[in-house]
């Protein structure tokens, strides 16, 4: 978005939706060494909190911190809502994802 449509980070809204949760995201160790920062431990596995990686990378990315939305809304734990992957066991309904520039 910089690079081709010049936007600036300052400028940049971002909003992170329902996912899957840190107490759901249950990974090995092959994943979790990736997410060193926001890998859980008091598990028999390692965690991933999955909303505080986005986060954490839109920051690293320069966009401000007040400019980033989440929900906390963990799919898994709420299955009267959301579909889980994970949860459901390959079995998931359908998602939508919005971007937009809107001009000056």
């Amino acid at each position: 978005m910089n690079e081709r449509f010049d936007c600036r980070p300052e400028n940049i809204f971002a909003a992170n939706g329902p996912c899957i949760g840190p107490d759901a995201f249950e990974v090995g160790t092959e994943v979790a060494r990736h997410f060193a920062e926001d890998c859980r431990i008091g598990y028999p596995r390692p965690h991933i909190d999955l909303p505080s990686a986005t986060r954490r990378r839109l920051i690293t990315l320069d966009i401000r911190a007040e400019n980033i939305q989440q929900s906390g809304e963990c799919t898994v734990a709420n299955p009267d809502r959301y579909f889980s992957h994970r949860r459901d066991g390959g079995e998931t309904g359908r998602m939508a994802a919005l971007i937009g520039i809107r001009a000056q």
